[in-house]
């Protein structure tokens, strides 16, 4: 397990702005929850966090997701990660 995933002032982009100045640090055992409406790049500031960028979206901002968290990498990559999804209130 990684001791840390940290991204600092991230900004992604494809034919245009896609998510701009997002920093967050996320220690072992925290839990972090990322909000917000369909599209706005929730799924996309987590894949930037495993360093897992889909084709055509480049990071053109900031410091990428911190190299201390490989294992968290590997994970993703195998496909044995969560998703938990809740019904808006």
């Amino acid at each position: 397990m990684p001791q840390k995933i940290q991204l600092e002032q991230i900004s992604l982009a494809a034919d245009r702005p896609l998510v701009s100045d997002v920093s967050f640090t996320l220690r072992r055992g925290q839990v972090l929850a990322l909000l917000g409406s369909s599209g706005c790049g929730k799924s996309l500031t987590c894949a930037a966090a495993l360093g897992l960028l889909p084709p055509g979206v480049r990071q053109t901002a900031g410091r990428g997701a911190s190299r201390r968290h490989s294992g968290a990498r590997r994970t993703a990559a195998r496909g044995d990660h969560r998703h938990h999804h809740a019904e808006p209130a």
